[in-house]
């Protein structure tokens, strides 16, 4: 009987990834959807390719991709909250840190969780940017879910089920114990807190913090600082180390 059911099961499964694919909200499904054309246009000319050097690389992606992808950036550290002995039974610490950023303007939150192993102090950081929010990334008591977002990965149901079997069993929950356990800490941070991963309410949220410019920073480019952001408070708080 097992055997009879498990090819069924990956069948199904398979079914499930197509059904996500077909019915997801995020762009990167709508773009794998799309299908390219496979003729070239009419009048296309093939141009003679030339090594560009990195200035001319990164100018070329500002100005047809990204935006400007490093802006001046100003970060208040609003909130520290200490949750000593949560997590692994002592044996690691959670710090919950709010972040306030704003680029020479209005100010956006960003919630920063922080997990460290006791007994290593000055342990080298993990900076995880991650899909879901903090409170599902990080499943203690008193992480903070963020405001007015609406979006959970905890607890179980078709999209629990379809995250793990699909993407993995870390998908949503990192082997926090493992990291702890060789030394490291972990940051967790949910970028579509700070930038919503909607098209709509994210156009909104730029044009708030950056305003309408041109050469204005998309979603990617600004959630890509973050991670300079999250570096840069954490050393100021508890030190300088090594991030990965």
């Amino acid at each position: 009987m097992r055997a009879f059911l498990e090819p069924l099961w990956s069948v199904a499964k398979l079914g499930l990834i197509f059904g996500l694919l077909a019915l997801g909200s995020c762009s990167t499904a709508r773009t794998i959807l799309k299908q390219a054309p496979n003729d070239l246009p009419d009048g296309w000319v093939v141009q003679d390719y030339r090594p560009a050097n990195d200035d001319v690389i990164r100018m070329r992606l500002q100005s047809e991709i990204y935006g400007d992808l490093a802006q001046p950036v100003e970060v208040e550290v609003e909130d520290v909250a200490v949750m000593d002995g949560v997590a692994s039974e002592g044996r690691a610490s959670i710090t919950q840190w709010r972040l306030a950023i704003g680029f020479g303007g209005p100010s956006r939150p960003l919630d920063l969780v922080l997990v460290m192993p006791s007994d290593h102090p000055q342990a080298p950081i993990i900076l995880s940017q991650n899909f879901c929010p903090n409170h599902s990334v990080v499943p203690f008591e008193g992480v903070r879910a963020p405001e007015l977002d609406g979006f959970d990965c905890s607890g179980g149901g078709l999209f629990g089920l379809a995250m793990t079997n699909v993407f993995g069993r870390h998908i949503v929950v990192p082997p926090l114990e493992k990291i702890l356990g060789r030394g490291y800490g972990f940051a967790a941070m949910y970028p579509s807190q700070f930038i919503p991963d909607r098209a709509e309410a994210g156009e909104l949220v730029l044009e708030e913090l950056f305003g309408a410019t041109v050469s204005r920073p998309g979603a990617l480019a600004a959630w890509s600082q973050l991670f300079d952001v999250a570096a840069t408070a954490i050393t100021e708080q508890i030190g300088p180390r090594s991030f990965v």
